[in-house]
């Protein structure tokens, strides 16, 4: 089942479909390549242990508190997935999942284990909308209670790297 789903992606290549889900606090995959099935059930899990578990207050590499965005980025094998509840981005390979796997990198804070707001170049404040630009890898996050947009450059990506732009604020 879901439980508030807020954000979709879909990849051509794999034909697996991306469901971030606030409520659930999780994102989840469906394998639809090769046609739908009515109520057809998840394939893997990503933000959360398992299918069925739905943590908040763990701050780590494998746990979301609110997922309200997501972008992928078909030709590096990575998914973006916006954090709301903890202030950051996640970001995961996507090449093979594991149910509960770490994401890679995180975007918005320093490391895995911090969820501080704030407003600065490398800090975020509720990210909400996530947009992929593949032809010049960057990573566009409406940062929600911060009142703007940040621009990251995702060529390759390293914990707590600063935005390069901004829009909506000086």
């Amino acid at each position: 089942g879901m439980a508030g789903p807020y954000s979709i992606a879909y990849s051509t290549t794999t034909g697996i479909l991306y469901v971030g889900q606030e409520q659930s606090r999780r994102v989840t995959t469906y394998n639809i390549g090769d046609g739908i099935t009515n109520g057809e059930n998840a394939v893997s899990v990503l933000g959360q242990a398992n299918f069925t578990t739905n943590q908040f207050s763990s701050v780590g590499a494998s746990t979301t508190a609110g997922v309200m965005g997501i972008a992928l980025d078909n030709t590096h094998n990575r998914l973006f997935v916006g954090d709301y509840g903890k202030n950051r981005v996640l970001v995961f390979d996507v090449s093979s999942i594991t149910n509960g796997e770490d994401a890679i990198s995180v975007l918005g804070q320093v490391d895995f284990t911090t969820s501080t707001t704030t407003a600065t170049q490398g800090g975020l404040n509720s990210p909400r909308g996530l947009k992929y630009d593949n032809g010049s890898n960057r990573l566009f996050v409406a940062d929600y209670n911060n009142s703007r947009v940040v621009v990251y450059n995702v060529a390759t990506t390293t914990n707590g790297e600063k935005a390069i732009n901004v829009l909506g604020q000086s």
